[in-house]
């Protein structure tokens, strides 16, 4: 599946490590030169330089036979804009905006992206998973799938503790995007990568298997009490 990326930030470079990593065609188009320049260091020939804003630049991209665009700048309006020529234009099948500010997300969904992801929410969320009832957030349910995506702390005391990724078995259709180490280091989920007390795992799952991915990755059965 070939994924245009618009925006060269942090989110934008370790989705971009995962999809490779997975065997999909990724493209990060970003406007700055140095961070062009350093994402191009860090990930390969897979970074073109220039405005996802503009048509012309989508054009060179590839739009017209991408899958998927997915906007994650800091300007609301450059990711708005962004999405709407990648469907108007060169009929991308699905489009996904990260927000800002959480009072732009009807308009997003009004005007045609397909999936919008309130930062400010996973924040939000992410402030509630430091409440010890709280062990599995729901961070974004997936559109029509019955998925979503979920946060959830490995705890202290756990066999998941010094484990490999490639050694836990996950739910069928379940999978890791992104561990968050207890300094904030995001990482992703090289099959290598060992997981420690205080890491925060974002995973996609199907809802029906929230609690069992919970049983797995805390060592706590569903029927355990969070006290």
């Amino acid at each position: 599946m070939y994924i245009i990326l618009v925006g060269g930030g942090t989110l934008s470079y370790n989705l971009a490590k995962d999809l490779l990593l997975r065997s999909h065609e990724v493209l990060i188009v970003e406007k700055d030169r140095k961070r062009e320049e350093e994402l191009s260091r860090m990930l390969g020939d897979v970074v073109l330089r220039g405005d996802g804003c503009e048509a012309t630049v989508l054009e060179m991209a590839g739009a017209a036979r991408a899958h998927t665009l997915i906007a994650t700048t800091r300007a609301d309006k450059d990711n708005l804009t962004a999405c709407q020529i990648a469907k108007s234009r060169f009929g991308s099948k699905r489009t996904i905006a990260t927000i800002n500010d959480p009072r732009n997300q009807s308009l997003f969904e009004r005007l045609g992206v397909d999936v919008t992801i309130s930062v400010t929410d996973i924040v939000l969320s992410n402030i509630e998973h430091r409440i010890p009832e709280r062990s599995v957030v729901p961070l974004l349910e997936i559109e029509k799938s019955g998925a979503e995506l979920v946060s959830l702390q490995i705890p202290p005391d756990t066999d998941i503790d010094g484990k490999r990724l490639d050694q836990i078995q996950l739910p069928d259709g379940a999978f890791i995007t992104l561990v968050i180490d207890a300094n904030g280091v995001a990482r992703p989920p090289a099959p290598d990568l060992l997981l420690r007390p205080a890491d925060n795992v974002i995973a996609y799952t199907r809802e029906d298997d929230a609690e069992t991915l919970k049983s797995i990755l805390t060592g706590k059965t569903p029927s355990d009490s969070d006290d």
